[in-house]
């Protein structure tokens, strides 16, 4: 199967490179679905050390980079967050999840419908990238017992 096109996520994953500069670091967008619906649930960018998600950036950034007992972070995770909002406020992140999506729709049509699945498009600072997904099943064993 060819590498799908995807301009938008190439944008925001060279950025990422070119913000971070770690030659182990990765961009991960999370999806799942079940139900008949589905979502991406965020995107994050792993280090070998540690990971940060979008939504954890943003609550660095509300929080005043302190944590919820009010010791100060790390200051590497409040720089990293910091990064992050700066990457997340030059890109169309909801595009971005449009353009994974579509791809995600042609290789598993109906991945939300009933039990649904989840996964995640990577994309590593080296450029490969790949698609891991699950389906979900719900399987059922019959038993029988005397009473």
């Amino acid at each position: 199967m060819p590498t799908p096109v995807t301009p938008l996520t190439d944008a925001l994953v060279t950025d990422v490179r070119t913000t971070f500069a770690d030659p182990k670091l990765e961009v991960r967008f999370i999806y799942n679905g079940a139900g008949d619906d589905g979502w991406f649930d965020d995107w994050t960018i792993n280090f070998p050390d540690n990971s940060i998600s979008s939504w954890h950036a943003d609550t660095m950034e509300q929080r005043k980079g302190m944590n919820w007992d009010g010791t100060p972070m790390p200051q590497l995770m409040v720089d990293r967050a910091t990064k992050m909002i700066a990457l997340r406020n030059r890109h169309d992140i909801n595009a971005i999840y449009h353009e994974l999506g579509a791809i995600l729709c042609k290789r598993y049509p109906g991945w939300e419908i009933d039990d649904g699945g989840s996964g995640a498009f990577v994309f590593k600072a080296d450029g490969t990238r790949k698609h891991e997904h699950t389906t979900n099943v719900t399987t059922y064993e019959d038993e029988e017992q005397p009473f």
